[in-house]
């Protein structure tokens, strides 16, 4: 998601460019530069595991 390249395929420096938003203490987003309207939501499980719970992508 968010490199053009195949799961498993892109480059480890194109991953390292996705950012990591809070919204609260439970709540956090994870997006890249070059598509910020795409986002993946995570939700904190327990004390350091985080669950994604929402994928959002743009309609045009």
């Amino acid at each position: 998601m968010g490199t053009g390249a195949e799961p498993g395929k892109a480059p480890k420096e194109e991953a390292k460019r996705w950012r990591l938003r809070y919204l609260d203490f439970r709540t956090a987003y994870i997006y890249h530069p070059k598509d910020p309207q795409s986002r993946l939501y995570l939700e904190r499980q327990g004390l350091f595991g985080w669950k994604v719970v929402r994928m959002e992508f743009p309609l045009e």
